[in-house]
């Protein structure tokens, strides 16, 4: 899928489920959501030219769009060029050389695998941590920020799970992928649709939340109404698992 496309479909899902909790949790529903827009660019560290090495995502031209742009665009090839060259270049090289499985090169391998997203988001934390308690940011605040920056590199994933090329979740150690029938670049009205419907979501996740009290019944709402929204887009991409 395109950068646009990745952001934009992460994005709006992580409005979604923290939308019950931004009144009363603004910091925290802020660092999440900021965390999965650069979680969901940044599995793409491992091509060039990808979105992540922009100031700006190409394409969002409303006026949300050009807020999401001017507030990340400058932080994004921070992150990308970090991740780039402290995360992925040294994991890749030492996970090839202490293990009997290796991962190729090329676009698609380790930062699209279960594994690759579990250290990135590990390395990512102890990299930026000293900065954080250097300038006085809670904890928390990174915690939920890092929580998001898992989920968008893991939303990244099943976006690529719905395209012809697919991804294989548990590279190197399995060949099996999950593929769709998406053609990034060519198939664009069922992302646009999807994506209107997630925007829709988001006042009826609110509305049927409203009667519910406890905070972890109201992620758990909002989990799984975007989780049936997902599905149904896996099936409107032919999503399947091959060997």
């Amino acid at each position: 899928m395109l950068g646009r496309q990745h952001f934009l479909l992460s994005t709006v899902t992580s409005l979604v489920v923290v939308s019950p909790f931004i009144q009363s949790y603004e910091v925290l529903s802020l660092a999440s959501v900021f965390g999965v827009a650069i979680g969901s660019l940044i599995p793409d560290v491992d091509a060039p030219n990808s979105t992540i090495f922009h100031t700006s995502v190409k394409g969002l031209h409303r006026s949300p769009g050009k807020i999401f742009n001017l507030i990340i665009g400058p932080i994004m090839p921070l992150f990308g060029y970090l991740t780039k060259y402290l995360v992925y270049i040294p994991s890749v090289q030492f996970l090839n050389l202490f293990t009997d499985y290796s991962f190729e090169e090329g676009h698609r391998s380790f930062t699209h695998s279960l594994i690759g997203v579990i250290i990135l988001t590990s390395l990512t934390g102890l990299l930026i941590y000293p900065i954080t308690a250097e300038i006085g940011l809670p904890s928390l605040v990174l915690y939920f920020f890092l929580a998001g920056y898992f989920s968008g590199a893991i939303l990244h994933m099943i976006q690529d799970s719905f395209t012809v090329s697919g991804i294989a979740w548990n590279q190197p150690f399995s060949t099996t992928k999950m593929k769709g029938e998406l053609k990034t670049g060519e198939d664009m009205w069922k992302p646009r649709y999807f994506l209107f419907m997630l925007v829709a979501l988001i006042p009826v996740n609110l509305y049927t939340a409203s009667s519910i009290q406890a905070l972890e019944m109201l992620f758990i709402h909002g989990f799984l109404v975007s989780a049936v929204a997902w599905i149904f887009f896996a099936w409107m991409s032919g999503a399947e698992i091959t060997s």
